[in-house]
């Protein structure tokens, strides 16, 4: 019985704890992402800082899962309880037109298609991914191109989609790491700030 009781008192201390380590991040997450909204001139402005600062949070050891879930609830906040799927929307439209444009794509050729379609399709939950996982994105725009293709063999599709992902890399991964520094002339400066909060 004393060992039960020792057991039920550490799972409630290591329960206490991360619930407490949980407010403090998603405190954490909300002024951060509060202060880059005051500080935006526009929406764009506050896409590209806050996709900067989502790979930031990352690289400092914040889950994925976690983040996401407090970014679409300080959206929803931040923008009159939309869950943030307007703006998430806006980001998403930004984003395809911005890796088009950096990549010269002509109007209605078929890699164009495919970003303006894994971007405009894929679910609110996952957008994020698009713009912090360069890999996830490549191996959704190689998915759509394989399929447009009608590849039905599915070790043909498997080599091609591994094949065009590569590819995509190459193309695709310095333009959404370009993204941090799109908009980022005094960021250093912002981001310090921020770290201080």
């Amino acid at each position: 019985m004393d060992r039960l009781s020792k057991n039920i008192r550490k799972n409630l201390v290591d329960f206490k704890k991360q619930k407490k380590q949980s407010i403090v991040e998603s405190k954490i997450i909300s002024n951060r992402f509060k202060k880059i909204l005051s500080e935006s001139s526009n929406r764009a402005d506050f896409f590209y800082k806050s996709v900067a600062e989502i790979k930031s949070l990352q690289s400092a050891g914040f889950d994925f899962d976690f983040l996401k879930e407090n970014i679409m609830d300080l959206l929803g906040v931040l923008f009159d309880g939309d869950s943030g799927s307007t703006l998430i929307d806006t980001f998403k439209t930004e984003g395809a037109e911005h890796i088009i444009k950096k990549l010269n794509l002509e109007k209605g050729k078929m890699l164009e298609q495919a970003i303006t379609k894994v971007f405009s399709e894929q679910d609110v939950d996952d957008s994020i991914k698009l713009f912090s996982d360069c890999d996830f994105l490549c191996e959704k725009i190689a998915e759509c191109l394989v399929d447009e293709m009608g590849v039905t063999n599915q070790s043909d599709s498997n080599s091609m989609m591994k094949s065009i992902k590569m590819e995509l890399k190459i193309s695709i991964c310095p333009i959404l790491n370009g993204l941090d520094t799109k908009m980022n002339s005094g960021f250093s400066d912002i981001k310090s700030r921020i770290l201080s909060v």
